[in-house]
């Protein structure tokens, strides 16, 4: 019976750490990053030298080899080479001897914050970044919806003239309607509020455009 194959043995080893490995672009981007001209004159400034960056040209090319060619050696090399400075950044974490770490988070970590420094960060940069940001990205999003049902819209119309169709529509709508027959919707409530107008007349009139 043959002896198993060590490259094999070392894969099915390291296969837990295959999560370490970044997307290709990533270490060529790093490399190109590290070759710089700005960032050798900050390598020099911060260190004195220059530093070696062939391992992330190293890395690129054995993350290309297992990408395209399923290089099992290439893996290898790039899974360890992840673990050395996956090691390295994390040096000082663990020849930590002072702090004693947790094992969980404290019992009230994400307790709400005192409700004076809750006032006092309400008109905070960082409060305001928050807000802008939440405020851009739901504009966007909403944009982008529209545009989507613009599409499909237009998609639906033989012509592409969605609005001339919803003009068409509403004014044949008006033009046959009897403002006196009961139309085929129901209410959910007789007693509508004022910040509830919009929505029943919305919920009215999608029930009348599904029945025709």
């Amino acid at each position: 019976m043959p002896e198993p194959n060590n490259t094999t043995n070392k894969i099915q080893e390291e296969i837990e750490y295959s999560w370490l490995i970044k997307p290709c672009e990533i270490y060529k981007a790093e490399y190109n990053d590290c070759t710089s001209i700005r960032a050798r004159f900050h390598q020099y400034f911060i260190f004195g030298e220059t530093t070696d960056c062939k391992q992330w040209k190293i890395d690129y090319n054995n993350c290309d080899l297992w990408e395209h060619n399923k290089d099992k050696k290439a893996y290898i090399e790039l899974i360890e080479s992840e673990k050395k400075r996956r090691f390295q950044r994390l040096q000082a974490h663990y020849s930590n001897d002072v702090w004693q770490k947790r094992d969980k988070p404290p019992e009230n970590w994400n307790a709400p914050l005192p409700k004076w420094l809750d006032e006092k960060s309400q008109n905070s940069y960082l409060k305001i970044s928050s807000i802008v940001l939440f405020v851009l990205t739901e504009v966007y999003a909403a944009n982008l919806d529209f545009s989507r049902r613009q599409k499909r819209m237009a998609e639906d119309c033989p012509d592409g003239d969605y609005l001339g169709a919803y003009s068409r529509f509403f004014s044949e709508f008006v033009s046959r309607v009897n403002p006196y027959d009961q139309l085929p919707v129901s209410v959910s409530s007789y007693n509508v509020t004022e910040a509830e107008i919009v929505g029943e007349i919305i919920n009215v009139t999608l029930q009348y455009l599904n029945q025709t």
